[in-house]
């Protein structure tokens, strides 16, 4: 009988564990939390959000978003954070075993462009700013984000270029950031892509790519190799310290993404995790009921109190005459 109880006891623990463990992240306010580890993306505008809204979890460093991903899905940390909209890029195009939150981070991530200081571009600060400005103005800034981000509308417009110009610009990308910058029909197209065709019209300019990686491509633009960096740039306070920005085109939202595949798996989980666990309950209460009431097996566990608590006193007693009888 001691054994059938000892065995119940565990199996009520191992069982609560379990659920404990297996429990999803529904919430934000769940991260904040020690011993919680936070995926965000080296020198992203995250780390700060990150700092400011969940300070007391850890922070892991990736270099390859999609490590960042696939470590959320493996449970090797418990969340990433990241531009809302590429992380749901990556999960509408097959990634598995992660979702979003329906939460975001209350900061948000700026985009702007960079410029080369030492750029052959006359008067290219004022240049770039006059450009944005009017493209803020006549909508088409809003036009652009709505086509490639909102919609995910891949047709590049027609776009005048001149081809015989004078002067020539330069645009620094990463042709591998969707869709603002990335390779499709062996050409590079984009959010960032149309906005370098368009700066590049404005100013009368012949255009030119050089592709980098986010490592290379601040550099490059110091050393005055580009004169401008067009591919989903964040501003960032510390970065502007290193190199100069245009005005903000645009904000993005910030998104948490978690592992499971989300609210509708997960509530498919809970109902069949809590048809488990009434199952087993009803089952423990139908043997504890037919083996310990009905078969009066009670009085098995009564008797057994009774003699240990006789034996325990006649150890007591026995033992401290005998250890009396040997001080003596």
């Amino acid at each position: 009988m001691k054994s059938r109880l000892f065995a119940m006891i565990a199996a009520l623990f191992l069982l609560s564990g379990i659920v404990r463990a297996e429990a999803e992240i529904t919430s934000k306010a769940q991260l904040n939390e020690p011993g919680r580890k936070i995926g965000i993306s080296q020198g992203s505008a995250a780390e700060a959000a990150v700092r400011s809204e969940m300070p007391e979890a850890d922070i892991a460093y990736f270099t390859d978003n999609l490590l960042g991903y696939t470590a959320v899905a493996q449970g090797k940390i418990d969340a990433f954070v990241f531009d809302l909209v590429q992380m749901q890029l990556t999960i509408d195009n097959g990634m598995t075993g992660v979702h979003l939150l329906p939460e975001v981070m209350d900061e948000t991530v700026k985009i702007a462009v960079g410029y080369s200081e030492v750029s052959k571009i006359p008067n290219l600060k004022e240049s770039l700013n006059g450009f944005i400005a009017q493209l803020k103005a006549d909508g088409t800034l809003d036009d652009m984000y709505r086509r490639w981000v909102l919609e995910g509308d891949r047709a590049m417009p027609e776009i005048p270029r001149s081809e015989d110009a004078g002067l020539r610009l330069t645009v620094g990308t990463t042709g591998s950031v969707p869709p603002y910058s990335y390779y499709e029909g062996g050409g590079l197209t984009g959010y960032d892509i149309e906005l370098a065709h368009r700066f590049a019209a404005w100013l009368g300019a012949k255009l030119s790519f050089k592709i980098y990686d986010f490592d290379g491509v601040v550099p490059a633009a110091k050393a005055g190799k580009i004169d401008v960096i067009m591919s989903n740039l964040q501003y960032l306070p510390e970065r502007a310290e290193e190199m100069p920005f245009s005005d903000i085109l645009y904000e993005e939202k910030m998104g948490i993404l978690v592992s499971g595949e989300g609210v509708a798996a997960q509530a498919a989980g809970e109902s069949a995790g809590a048809a488990e666990s009434a199952s087993f309950f009803d089952s423990v209460a139908s043997s504890f009921n037919r083996t310990f009431i009905r078969e009066e097996r009670w009085r098995l566990f009564t008797d057994g109190v009774a003699t240990t608590l006789l034996i325990t006193l006649l150890t007591i007693l026995f033992g401290t005459l005998l250890g009396f009888g040997v001080f003596m």
